[in-house]
């Protein structure tokens, strides 16, 4: 499990001392962290979701020198489950509080729901946050992977806690899924400007 040093003003300064890292910005290293802290007390909670997006590679390639700082999860958990975890896990530190966008949750159309986690900078002694994203849906992964949550941004003792996280190849697959609709308007225009291009020829 992550170490209350890992939220600790020398602990995050340290990173400045990594070869390739000197010039890292600490505050993206707080988010970071407590970033990982929050996908560890949600795993711990036991709450049944994948972890997935950007932020999961961290756990996949630890040594990649990634930075991501917002919380991607899937899970079938209703509202009240989920509200009830997270109350849980603001009981204990880092966390203090958590904020719903109600503006971008819980809408009718695609099931999902936007929190803020708020904790005290180590850095600043100042209220700062973290965003989870939650998509309520069952998830369609060919297969995931049980990954501890550990890595060289957070001190860590020997009872890791591990999260369901999709493979690889799962997360090259969502990303292009993502980009398929951009990637057609673009390949539309094309082809517009084509035969415009070919009508003024003719």
């Amino acid at each position: 499990m992550i170490l209350t040093e890992s939220f600790t003003k020398d602990w995050i300064h340290s990173h400045r001392q990594r070869e390739g890292f000197e010039k890292i910005n600490p505050p993206l290293v707080e988010k970071m962290i407590h970033a990982l802290a929050l996908v560890e007390a949600l795993a711990a909670s036991k709450l049944d979701f994948v972890f997935k997006g950007g932020t999961s590679l961290i756990l996949l390639m630890p040594a990649a020198g990634r930075f991501s700082i917002d919380i991607d999860i899937i899970t079938q958990a209703t509202r009240s489950e989920i509200e009830s975890v997270l109350k849980e896990i603001c009981n204990k530190q880092p966390f203090t509080s958590f904020k719903l966008n109600e503006q971008r949750s819980y809408k009718p159309g695609i099931p999902k729901a936007h929190y803020s986690l708020i904790y005290t900078s180590g850095l600043t002694e100042k209220e700062d946050h973290i965003l989870l994203d939650i998509l309520f849906d069952e998830h369609t992964y060919p297969s995931l992977l049980e990954m501890p949550v550990v890595g060289e941004w957070i001190r860590t003792n020997a009872q890791s806690i591990f999260v369901k996280v999709p493979t690889h190849e799962s997360i090259t697959g969502d990303k292009l899924t993502a980009f398929a609709p951009i990637l057609r308007v673009c390949l539309t225009i094309r082809e517009k400007s084509w035969k415009l291009s070919s009508s003024y020829l003719i």
